[in-house]
């Protein structure tokens, strides 16, 4: 999947993941669509969005890695 979006994603101590993304809204519902078409492997229990105005903060997608998910 190659989306033109900005951002990061990394683990949060609960066992969750955190993902702050910018980008245009087509790109947006694409990303969407792509986590919700993982693995079943993969467990998403839920997706929660909150909606912000475009920033221009991020120039790239990273993954912060944090050992949090033994927790």
């Amino acid at each position: 999947m190659n989306f033109w979006l900005f951002g990061y994603v990394k683990n949060s101590p609960k066992k969750k993941v955190f993902i702050l993304v910018e980008g245009d809204i087509p790109q947006l519902e694409k990303f969407k669509e792509g986590i919700l078409s993982f693995p079943s492997s993969i467990k998403i229990k839920s997706i929660q969005v909150t909606e912000h105005p475009f920033e221009g903060v991020y120039d790239e997608f990273i993954i912060i890695r944090e050992d949090y998910m033994d927790d």
